[in-house]
């Protein structure tokens, strides 16, 4: 019984030292970004600071993506790098022609906004302004410019391009445009009738749910030519959608009411700038104001860079 106790009693040591012995596990580092920033102004940063003009692309390191990136270097500690080819004014042609020709398999986070110039929306926001809006909410105006279907098929090409230039294991994270106007009943706001605002906002929530429905397709066109999706929605609209119902009894998205939109009523700070006029007479058109008009502003670019650092972090640990 003795010597059993002894045998016992060194097994018990041996099997203690051996734990000993093994290396404590390592915490995973995250996964480092190298992120390419494309699209238009919303990807740009313009709203903050002063307006520049066209010539340097009026672009701000302000920006949702570069926040967002910061946010995850000092959250998790994670390294990260990035390369801005966003600039204000740009379609989703001018995307492709120009600012992909940067991207390579080297990044693995690609981050846009697109859409709102292939339909100017920010010419005719500046026109209902002025003159106000059609009376076909989604359309803000009868100027020729593309259809929705037409818009959609731009996007799904600008998405799938994307994908496919970056990491094969990469993602690509696609923000929206967030609403304008809190439509709660100010009469006028920022010179647009209620009416005019409720179009501005069916407007973008048209234009939001177009990206919607690309990104679902692109996502599966990629999926199609063997490489993984990753192919991201990220919203940036707050607050409610608003639905109509035809004569028909078909309901529709009508137009998203924003929580965070100008004229709010809940003593939220608006995302965006209101109107910035240049000094010109009102008569001179949409140039009477300047290009940060509509535009986010510091707490509308956090608030967007705080859904991609969560988005990033959800897909990429």
């Amino acid at each position: 019984m003795r010597t059993s106790s002894v045998w016992k009693a060194l097994i018990a040591l041996v099997v203690t030292l051996v734990a000993l012995q093994e290396p404590v596990a390592a915490h995973a580092e995250p996964t480092p970004i190298r992120a390419y920033i494309i699209g238009d102004s919303y990807s740009a940063g313009t709203g903050l600071g002063d307006f520049t003009g066209r010539a340097d692309c009026d672009r701000d390191w302000g920006t949702y993506a570069w926040r967002a990136l910061l946010k995850l270097r000092s959250d998790d500690g994670r390294r990260i790098s990035a390369s801005m080819a966003a600039c204000s004014g740009a379609t989703t042609s001018r995307m492709i022609d120009r600012q992909l020709s940067g991207l390579n398999a080297s990044y693995n986070v690609a981050v846009l906004t697109a859409g709102g110039n292939d339909l100017n929306f920010s010419g005719r926001v500046k026109t209902c302004v002025l003159f106000g809006c059609s009376r076909d909410t989604q359309n803000l105006g009868s100027t020729p410019l593309p259809s929705w279907d037409d818009l959609f098929n731009r996007l799904v090409r600008l998405y799938t391009s994307t994908r496919m230039q970056m990491a094969p294991d990469g993602h690509l994270y696609v923000v929206t445009y967030p609403v304008a106007f809190a439509g709660q009943g100010a009469l006028i706001c920022e010179g647009m009738s209620l009416r005019d605002q409720g179009a501005a906002n069916a407007f973008i929530t048209r234009l939001d749910d177009t990206i919607w429905q690309a990104v679902q397709r692109a996502r599966s066109d990629v999926q199609a030519q063997g490489r993984a999706g990753n192919i991201h929605f990220v919203e940036w609209r707050t607050g409610h959608v608003a639905t109509y119902t035809s004569p028909s009894h078909q309901r529709f998205r009508a137009y998203w009411n924003s929580s965070e939109g100008l004229c709010n009523s809940q003593g939220n700070r608006p995302f965006l700038n209101g109107l910035t006029p240049t000094g010109a007479s009102p008569s001179e058109g949409p140039t009477a104001y300047l290009g940060n008009s509509f535009h986010p502003n510091s707490t509308g670019y956090w608030y967007a860079a705080v859904q991609l650092s969560d988005s990033i972090r959800r897909y990429q640990g």
